[in-house]
């Protein structure tokens, strides 16, 4: 009978031992979730400030961990040519020799 009693005391003790050790674990599993910032990128400047790798490519391109990428958008130069320096010489494939006069 005495045996009984004291296993019985040591029993509830590993319970109340393993109850306690169990509700530490998920209380740990709980907040560590909680803090995780679980937020992916929807754009190539998000993509960057997260700091997940830039491909050295043109335009530049983001990729995260599960496979998807961001290109960055490049502006386009304007049509107009107008704009633009117009020179006579050298031509198109000729030789340069220096100095070069334009």
């Amino acid at each position: 009978m005495f045996k009984q009693k004291v296993f019985i005391k040591i029993m509830k003790k590993i319970i109340f031992i393993a109850l306690i050790i169990f509700f530490a674990i998920i209380a740990a599993l709980v907040f560590d979730i909680g803090r995780r910032d679980n937020t992916e990128p929807v754009n190539f400047r998000e993509c960057a400030l997260l700091g997940y790798p830039i491909l050295e490519s043109y335009p530049r391109q983001c990729r995260i961990p599960n496979g998807k990428s961001f290109t960055e958008e490049v502006e386009q130069t304007p049509d107009n040519k107008n704009d633009l320096i117009k020179l006579d010489t050298p031509l198109p494939n000729e030789t340069v020799k220096s100095p070069i006069i334009l």
